[in-house]
Parts: C-alpha cells; structure tokens; sequence
C-alpha cells in the first residue's frame, strides 16, 4: 500500500497532538518539567530550648554552669565543645538543675553548648549557644582545708572545714558558693555545709561516717 503525504501529514499531527499532551500533563505554571509530585516538607519540632548562658554571651566565668530550660518537650541530649570541637567533660549537678564542667573551663575560651529536645510527636529539634569566657582576673580567692590534714585517721563525727584567705564570702552569694563546693566518699554518704563565719564553713554527713570510709 502507497501511502500519500496528505495522510502522512495527518499522522504527523496527530503524533504531535500526543506528544504535546504528555507534556502538559508533567508540566507546572513555571514551564519546569517534574513528575507533579511537590517534595515533603521535614516536619517541625513544637519543642523550644532556652539555654544559659546565651549565645553570644562573653561574660561567662570559668566556673560556669549550663543551665536550659525545654518548653513543649522534652530534654534528650547535651554536649559542651570547645573551639576546636572537642568535647568538654563534665556531668549534672547533683541536684539537677545544671551541668558542670568536669575542671574550669579556661580564661578567654569559646565554647558550644549543644542541647537537644522532643516533643509529644517525637519530633527533635537541636539548639546551640556560644559564648566566651572572661579573661582571668587579678583578684583570686583561695580557699584551704584545715580539718582534717591530710591522710589522717579521724572519728565518725568528724566534719571537713574549709577557710578563705583573707576574703569574707557575702551572704547573697555563700548559697551560690557551696554549689561549687562537691564532696565525694567512698561509700557515698549525704551531707550538707554550715557557715560559721563568711570566711569558714564545715560540711557534715547527715549521719556519722560509716566505718571505714
């Protein structure tokens, strides 16, 4: 069979008609060809993280503490860094509230703090604060332990005194002091502080040492 160019020509219309169809079907309003599906948004967090101290900051001490607080979540996750991004060993305070380095934290350092929370949905979302240490002041307080020595042998009832040189600590920041102040034994045994004067306070086991401690 001869085919003639009138119906060819049809065909070729035809074929085209097609062709421009498949295109307007994968087609947007922009002219961009895709396969019409729009890409999923990651969902967000309802989760917020405050953290202290502030990003930016560049009045922090040495002896600071990390202090967050998570609204509409929960806390899952913290990592301090310095500005080479190691990280800073520490652990929580012993009553919760914040975490504390391990050693001071050094004079005139940048350091990131990293926390991490979720929300009902499981939904994780990370906050970062950095921020500066001050330069190393003049004026240091040193603070000793006179009773006991050390190495010695004492009775049950003893208590461990420590005295500031030549400083008396306020009032105001005394509560703010014994934070700082970490007592550790072997068995664990719970105890307090007590102020005698600004300058000297003792701390005692809620009950007496256990033998051997």
């Amino acid at each position: 069979m001869t085919i003639g160019r009138s119906s060819m020509t049809r065909r070729g219309a035809l074929t085209a008609g097609i062709a421009a169809v498949g295109l307007a079907a994968c087609s947007d309003d922009t002219g961009t060809i895709g396969s019409g599906d729009e890409p999923e948004e990651e969902p967000t967090s309802a989760a917020s993280v405050t953290i202290t101290p502030a990003d930016g900051a560049a009045d922090a001490t040495a002896a600071s503490e990390i202090a967050w607080t998570v609204e509409n979540g929960a806390f899952t996750e913290f990592k301090l860094t310095d500005a080479a991004g190691d990280a800073v060993e520490g652990d929580m305070h012993p009553d919760g509230t914040t975490w504390v380095p391990a050693a001071p934290l050094e004079w005139e350092g940048t350091y990131t703090a990293s926390v991490t929370a979720e929300d009902e949905a499981g939904i994780p979302v990370t906050v970062e604060s950095t921020f500066t240490t001050i330069a190393s002041p003049g004026n240091r307080v040193s603070i000793e332990n006179y009773l006991p020595g050390q190495d010695s042998t004492v009775g049950q009832a003893a208590v461990l005194a420590f005295r500031f040189v030549d400083y008396e600590i306020p009032e105001d920041l005394r509560q703010s002091v014994e934070r700082r102040l970490f007592v550790s034994s072997e068995p664990a045994q719970e105890g307090s502080w007590h102020w005698i004067t600004g300058r000297a306070l003792e701390y005692r086991p809620k009950e007496y040492w256990q033998p051997n401690t």
